[in-house]
């Protein structure tokens, strides 16, 4: 999906910001980070799309500005994998998605 944002918005994405229940998961964000080669931050609050939509409000009736959205507090995941073991591990996920849809979800 990243890889399709930044092909689709001709970018390129630094940094992955995210929410939600998952990013309880140390492992899985730290996963996500690793496999990006990109930080990923989390938010100190596990649910923000209702917060995302009063914050959305707020600026267009000039009630705050986009400095908003740097005041929440946020765990950030550095990369630390290598790259030999990121392109090992991406290409062993495009050989199984490949798999899949060869085989039509049949083993």
């Amino acid at each position: 999906v990243v890889k399709a944002m930044e092909k689709d918005g001709n970018m390129s994405l630094e940094e992955l910001r995210v929410d939600g229940g998952p990013t309880k998961n140390k492992y899985l964000m730290q996963l996500q980070c690793d496999l990006l080669n990109r930080s990923v931050k989390v938010p100190a609050q596990e649910e923000l799309s209702g917060m995302g939509a009063a914050y959305a409000a707020g600026l267009s009736v000039g009630l705050y500005d986009e400095r908003i959205f740097h005041r929440t507090q946020r765990t950030t995941y550095r990369p630390r994998m290598s790259e030999e073991e990121r392109t090992r591990l991406y290409e062993g996920w495009k050989q199984a998605v490949d798999c899949v849809i060869r085989n039509g979800g049949q083993s």
